[in-house]
C-alpha cells in the first residue's frame, strides 16, 4: 500500500485550495519547506518536518515548532530545499509525493521541480504537482484516464524525451494513431477527453501530462 507524502514548498500556492486538500487528507505526511511555512503557520497547518536553509522564513517563525522536525541545512548547497525535502520523505519510507508551491514566478524553481519527477519516475515513486488549476506528472509507458477522475476540461501530452514513438489517442476530442511527438512541437497542447476512458498509449519516450482547467 502506498505511503502519501505532501511537500510544500516556497511557490505560489492558494491558501484556501491547499487548507482544503488538508482536511481532506488527514493522515499524510506533512513536510514543509522554508519560505512556505509562513503560509502553513496562517493557516494552522501543522508539518511533521521542516526543512530549508530558512533564507526566506523569519526566524521567530521556527522558535513555535520543535527542534527535533526541523531539518536546517546550510545556504551553500549542491541542492535545492525542494531536493532535500523529496530525500526526507523518501528515506521515511513514502513512495507517494505530492507537491504544492512547486510552480510559481521562479522559473528556474518551476522546471527544476518537474526535472525533479524524472528522478522519482525511475524509482518507482509516484509524484505529481498540484495547483488549484492543474494536476502535473510524469508517464514512460502507456496509461488509460478516467474523465471523472481528471483535473479540469484539458488534457496536454508534452514529451520530455526528444520524441515519444508510436503514440495512439483514443477517447479525445482529437485522437491519433501511431505518431510520433516531438518535443519541440506543441501538437500534444490542450487535448479533452471525450469519452468515459480515454486511452495514451505509446512504445517508447516519456510525456509530461498536464490536467487543467482555466481560471
Amino acid at each position: 500500500m502506498s505511503k502519501c507524502a505532501c511537500i510544500i514548498t516556497g511557490g505560489v500556492l492558494d491558501d484556501a485550495f491547499l487548507a482544503r486538500y488538508m482536511d481532506s487528507h488527514p493522515g499524510e505526511l506533512r513536510i514543509v519547506v522554508d519560505g512556505a511555512l509562513e503560509v502553513t503557520h496562517r493557516l494552522g497547518i501543522k508539518p511533521d518536518y521542516i526543512v530549508g536553509d530558512f533564507d526566506t522564513v523569519n526566524p521567530d517563525l521556527l522558535e513555535h515548532y520543535e527542534k527535533d522536525i526541523i531539518l536546517r541545512h546550510p545556504p551553500e548547497k549542491d541542492q535545492t530545499d525542494t531536493e532535500l525535502a523529496i530525500e526526507t520523505a523518501l528515506n521515511a519510507g513514502y513512495d507517494k509525493l505530492v507537491f504544492f508551491g512547486a510552480t510559481g514566478s521562479r522559473l528556474d524553481h518551476s522546471l527544476g521541480n518537474i526535472f525533479l519527477l524524472e528522478g522519482l519516475l525511475k524509482q518507482g515513486v509516484t509524484a505529481e504537482i498540484l495547483n488549484e488549476n492543474n494536476r502535473l506528472y510524469l508517464k514512460n509507458q502507456s496509461f488509460v484516464l478516467k474523465k471523472n477522475d481528471t483535473r479540469g476540461n484539458y488534457l496536454s501530452l508534452l514529451p520530455l524525451t526528444e520524441t515519444v514513438e508510436e503514440v495512439t489517442l483514443k477517447g479525445f476530442k482529437y485522437p491519433v494513431e501511431k505518431l510520433t511527438f516531438y518535443r519541440e512541437r506543441t501538437l500534444g497542447i490542450s487535448n479533452e477527453i471525450t469519452e468515459e476512458e480515454a486511452i495514451v498509449a505509446f512504445s517508447q519516450g516519456t510525456f509530461i501530462v498536464v490536467e487543467s482547467q482555466d481560471k
